[in-house]
């Protein structure tokens, strides 16, 4: 299981589970591309809000997003080195549908041996300018969770409510893989 991606809508611990995780057993991690171009100050600089984001900054975040895939060895992965990724093309097409109408089957190419980690919403949404959908985070995670079974990718679901019961849950489902 050389890939292991955290996924599910914001604001439920995925880049917290995922930093702690790269830091305890110190595996590579490829962080969220959109994060970062959201808050650089060519984008900040500009007229619109993240709510009304322009279809281009998408496709920008999304041709950043899959790079920076490429760069950790996402669609090459190693035999034995697990690699962790804040996010991938599963976002990108929920996310390119939800907002654009966009339906992009590249973002669903997943290589073998790409094990997911699936946050639910059952904690408290925390307050953050980029997030701008924590009112539909349940119905967001219904599509997460009926878009990783149509496809028969294996997942991991987290849904303890609080940081450190979900960070034990996660410990223990990757003990179950021998991890």
């Amino acid at each position: 299981m050389p890939n292991l991606v955290f996924t599910g809508t914001e604001s439920t611990y995925k880049t917290a589970l995922s930093s702690k995780l790269a830091r305890e057993r110190q595996w590579p991690l490829s962080p969220e591309f959109a994060r970062a171009y959201l808050e650089s100050d060519p984008f900040m600089q500009e007229e619109w809000d993240v709510v009304h984001l322009p279809q281009e900054h998408w496709e920008r975040i999304a041709q950043g997003q899959l790079e920076q895939q490429r760069t950790f060895g996402y669609f090459e992965p190693s035999p034995r080195d697990v690699v962790l990724f804040d996010t991938d093309g599963l976002t990108l097409h929920i996310w390119g549908l939800d907002k654009y109408g966009v339906d992009r089957d590249s973002f669903l190419e997943v290589p073998p041996k790409t094990t997911y980690v699936l946050c639910a919403p059952t904690n408290e949404a925390e307050e953050d300018p980029l997030r701008t959908d924590a009112h539909r985070r349940w119905e967001l995670h219904e599509r997460y969770q009926e878009l990783l079974e149509s496809l028969k990718l294996p997942y991991l679901l987290l849904d303890a409510p609080d940081f450190g019961a979900r960070y034990n849950q996660l410990r223990a489902h990757l003990a179950a893989l021998g991890l």
